[in-house]
């Protein structure tokens, strides 16, 4: 009998990758900024079920949500990571990113109505024309914040 056929190998190489929490962690520790990283408490971490690509971009983008704990607050906070299969660059990225963004807090709304506060969401950017991982720049200049490279 012969074997079905790998579906998105990208996908599958992601998701086997990101999905061990202590190489997901030291991942996220070596590529964000040290002012973001230093504010969570790894031990923390863990994913979070759903997938929030469309329909349509399922074939090129995979993704994981992950839940950490801040130092300061002892809140939750989110790490939403976005892998890109497409070689060609997106001019729409931050808002598609915002899109995805928006269906994590409706996803905690609908688990929780009782929510007073959403919790941040820190979105991260991989793929293979991206060197390693990249903050969504674009979108944190959209909120104002300082978005020079930091790898």
């Amino acid at each position: 009998m012969a074997e079905e056929p790998v579906h998105q190998p990208h996908d599958k190489l992601f998701k086997a990758g990101f999905s061990d929490i202590p190489t997901a962690a030291e991942l996220f520790r070596h590529y964000l900024p040290e002012r973001i990283s230093g504010e969570l408490e790894w031990p923390t971490l863990k994913i979070e079920l759903g997938t929030f690509i469309d329909e349509k971009l399922q074939g090129t983008e995979s993704d994981l949500l992950y839940s950490v704990r801040t130092k300061a607050s002892k809140q939750a906070c989110f790490l939403y990571i976005l892998f890109e299969h497409q070689r060609k660059e997106d001019h729409w990225l931050a808002l598609r990113l915002l899109r995805y963004m928006i269906s994590i807090w409706e996803q905690l709304l609908g688990k929780d109505p009782g929510v007073k506060k959403l919790p941040p969401i820190i979105p991260v950017v991989a793929g293979a024309e991206r060197p390693a991982l990249a903050m969504a720049s674009a979108l944190l200049r959209f909120a104002g914040h300082d978005c020079r490279p930091h790898f």
